[in-house]
């Protein structure tokens, strides 16, 4: 994660995991919603079952088009105070989606570890 003067940061996530429009915009409404920190903008090419989509996300508002683009998918998220462990947990790098660990809670599903985090994140 890299850290600007006026206190924005920037993460890049890759996922070869194929994604559902309906996983799409689950990703935006969990980056609208705080999940991730405050994210402003987020944008790159995910992999589908009908080939690769362009993603866009400005403040609350996401978009998806076709694309041509060939390259890996990746994403890379813009806003502040942005945890890594949670972003990684919505944007999973494995095809089937990937179980994780937030640093402090060890996970035995992807949704278990989300909650789990999620939730460890509110107590502190």
């Amino acid at each position: 994660m890299e850290l600007d003067n006026n206190g924005l940061q920037s993460s890049t996530f890759r996922t070869d995991k194929t994604w559902t429009e309906q996983e799409i915009n689950e990703l935006f409404q969990n980056l609208a919603g705080g999940s991730g920190g405050s994210v402003f903008r987020a944008k790159g090419f995910l992999n589908t079952p009908s080939g690769k989509v362009k993603v866009n996300y400005l403040y609350g508002r996401g978009e998806i088009e076709p694309s041509s683009y060939e390259g890996p998918g990746i994403v890379v998220i813009i806003g502040k105070d942005l945890s890594e462990g949670m972003l990684q947990l919505l944007l999973p790098s494995g095809s089937t989606g990937s179980a994780g660990s937030c640093g402090q809670t060890p996970c035995s599903s992807q949704k278990s570890c989300w909650n789990n985090c999620l939730f460890q994140s509110r107590k502190n």
